[in-house]
């Protein structure tokens, strides 16, 4: 039995159906998402289209699909700001199915994403981790290290009720 490759590619319009059934089929099986499963329910094959097309055309943004025989086994897209004072910056997220986790994929797109970052000049890459995602946590900690040392960040929130 021969194995097939991961494959890292950028997602084009054509994409928008797999996508959309990529992400239908994750936001049931992970709650670590922001996008939850009746969300993902309204979204509409016009939208995810639209929203590709944007992406690929766009040198801020970046939405990345992991394939393997051509399914989409994960995901991952970076944005950088547009406000002049915080365009030096970027936040990004990446998915990976289950059935993959553990595999390098995640660090593969975490690379992908780091070098368009680079490239597009950025300096800081920021994302948000629920503290019990502990898998994540590790994928994110092999990246975020300066001298063999890591830096936390300070989120400060108003919290209003």
């Amino acid at each position: 039995m021969t194995s097939t490759k991961v494959i890292i590619r950028e997602a084009q319009s054509e994409d928008a159906q797999g996508v959309l059934n990529y992400l239908k089929f994750i936001t049931n099986e992970t709650s670590n998402l922001l996008l939850t499963p009746e969300e993902m329910a309204q979204k509409k094959l016009t939208d995810e289209i639209n929203l590709l097309e944007e992406s690929s055309k766009s040198s801020e943004n970046l939405f990345l699909l992991a394939t393997k025989d051509e399914k989409i086994i994960g995901t991952a897209n970076m944005k950088s700001f547009l406000r002049k004072r915080i365009s030096h910056r970027g936040t990004f997220g990446i998915s990976v199915l289950k059935e993959f986790s553990g595999q390098g994929i995640g660090s593969m797109l975490l690379a992908e994403i780091i070098n368009y970052a680079k490239s597009i000049n950025l300096e800081i890459l920021e994302l948000e981790v629920r503290t019990d995602n502990i898998p994540a946590i590790h994928l994110y900690e092999k990246f975020f290290k300066i001298d063999h040392k890591y830096y936390d960040g300070t989120l400060m929130l108003l919290v209003l009720n």
